[in-house]
């Protein structure tokens, strides 16, 4: 393969979005085409470039995994396996406290990220009998945001 003295900004997007999800470097170099030492040359002459690639890249990756995962878990919610539906309004639940105060995965937010009417809507696509079970028997499923921002503690 021919060397190349510098990699396009779209070679170094690829890398980076390839690296993000797990692949091996000489699975990268393979995809753009190169030697797996002219790939490594490259990442040391981008440096800074290269780290935020990979960091955007990481957060392109985990908001991917994210959507996929709560699409799951809402599958999982309109099941007819009362249990598993319970988990997922749980486990949803719980990451929607979580990006309410402020740790969303890669990116920092703030409660002002997910409106109210968001949270309506979320809310009004479980069904009543599960979050009426899933907050009846307390299990683990987190509470409401108080007013002024706090979490009441766990009974």
């Amino acid at each position: 393969m021919p060397k190349r003295a510098s990699p396009t900004p779209e070679q170094i997007e690829i890398a980076a979005k390839f690296r993000a999800q797990g692949l091996a470097w000489e699975t990268i170099a393979k995809e753009l085409g190169c030697h797996v030492n002219t790939l490594r040359r490259w990442i040391r002459k981008v440096g800074d470039g290269w780290d935020a690639a990979l960091r955007q890249a990481e957060i392109d990756f985990l908001r991917e995994v994210n959507a996929e995962a709560l699409t799951t878990l809402r599958k999982q919610i309109r099941g007819k396996d009362e249990d598993a539906a319970r988990d997922a309004c749980a486990k949803i639940l719980t990451a929607v406290t979580a990006r309410l105060r402020g740790r969303d995965i890669g990116e920092e937010t703030t409660p002002a990220d997910i409106t109210a009417a968001e949270l309506e809507e979320f809310l009004m696509e479980v069904p009543h009998a599960v979050l009426k079970v899933a907050f009846v028997r307390g299990r683990d499923v987190p509470r409401p945001p108080q007013p002024g921002g706090g979490l009441p503690q766990q009974a």
